[in-house]
């Protein structure tokens, strides 16, 4: 190790105050306690930063951490805290790998996301976190990997990383990024504004409870409560729930591949019309497309979906469909809640459409077929 920082987990120290230059590279730093970052710029490139348990960095208010090809590795076989972004801070990470922290990087109102782009977060037991809200100078978080694949160091043994991604109550854009072998791939909550686009991929969503229900974040690629969401062009494999809302509005869910997973979207108490189209719903276990009990008054846009379920395990629940809609009523007749031109090929164990104790339902020009017995129009409830 070229530099120790730090006598121990109580050990505060500036950066400016240490032998570490502004523009280090090729080097290595080991972190007792907390560095602050409190020089106008810091630079790291293709360094490793080793942490003791508990470490963490601090990007000061009116600093800025520039990160390129770098790693940051616990160094005592325990978690340690992460990399925060204080409010009025600059971070600009790319090209790094950060492994086996509480939290990868926490992003504080006011800090300035110059970047944070083809970083792969590897065993954390949250990758990037937008605790507290704000809006960010730069919210796109683009081209990043979240995995942990051989689960989580102590004191968290035996577990898998509980979010790739958590904001509450933020504003964000995530593109091209890839979640593997996790509890939940994204979690927004308390009026986030999230957009999910542009070839995310999430891929075995590994419940605790494999008897988790909706309204719960255990298993599922993205998990919305009380937030406003919009999942387009992505791909949802092997989860409990693909997409699960909750008190929330679906602004667009659209171009998604959503296949193998108990529920495609289950959608509860939505308080803003929902506009559901164009995605590929395959195998899934007991739902396609789920909506229970919005406000009173509010409408969806079901349409042009294609749904195929010929492999997974017949079922035999009563409620298994590929779209099932129960206490939807939109309150205007003349701006009904649409079910137009979706396309389902499955068993014959489940119901194309079924609709309960709803009201103004337009539903045109529907395929059901069924074991090569073929019922079209609004037939296959």
């Amino acid at each position: 190790t070229d530099y120790v920082v730090g006598h121990n987990q109580n050990s505060v120290t500036n950066i400016d105050r240490t032998q570490i230059p502004a523009l280090l590279g090729y080097k290595s730093i080991c972190i007792n306690g907390r560095l602050n970052i409190n020089r106008a710029h810091q630079i790291f490139n293709h360094c490793t930063i080793f942490f003791a348990p508990g470490a963490s960095i601090a990007v000061n208010s009116n600093s800025r951490l520039t990160s390129g090809y770098s790693n940051y590795l616990a160094c005592q076989g325990k978690m340690y805290l992460g990399i925060i972004a204080d409010p009025g801070s600059t971070l600009y990470a790319f090209h790094n790998t950060i492994q086996d922290a509480e939290i990868g990087i926490e992003l504080n109102p006011g800090a300035r996301i110059f970047s944070l782009t083809q970083n792969a977060f590897i065993g954390n037991h949250i990758g990037i976190s937008m605790p507290q809200g704000g809006d960010f100078t730069s919210p796109i978080i683009t081209s990043n990997d979240f995995s942990s694949i051989n689960g989580l160091l102590p004191p968290r043994s035996g577990e898998l990383t509980y979010a790739g991604i958590y904001s509450s109550g933020a504003l964000a854009i995530i593109k091209h990024c890839d979640f593997t072998n996790m509890r939940n791939g994204i979690i927004c909550e308390n009026n986030s504004i999230v957009f999910v686009e542009d070839d995310c991929e999430f891929t075995d969503l590994i419940p605790e409870n494999l008897n988790s229900t909706a309204g719960v974040p255990d298993g599922v690629g993205v998990y919305v409560d009380r937030s406003i969401i919009n999942v387009s062009n992505c791909t949802i494999t092997n989860s409990l729930i693909a997409i699960n809302t909750n008190y929330s509005w679906i602004l667009n869910v659209s171009e998604n591949i959503i296949q193998n997973n108990r529920v495609g979207l289950h959608d509860r108490f939505s308080y803003g019309p929902g506009t559901i189209v164009d995605n590929q719903v395959l195998e899934y276990w007991e739902q396609g497309i789920r909506i229970d009990n919005p406000l009173n008054g509010i409408f969806f846009k079901i349409n042009d979906n294609i749904f195929l379920n010929q492999n997974a395990q017949a079922s035999t629940q009563a409620e298994a469909a590929a779209i099932f809609l129960d206490n939807v009523r939109s309150l205007q007749a003349l701006i009904p809640s649409q079910l137009v031109h979706n396309i389902i090929t499955q068993k014959s164990s489940y119901k194309g459409i079924f609709i309960r104790n709803s009201d103004n339902i337009a539903a045109q020009i529907n395929e059901v077929h069924y074991n090569g017995f073929e019922l079209y129009g609004n037939s296959g409830f």
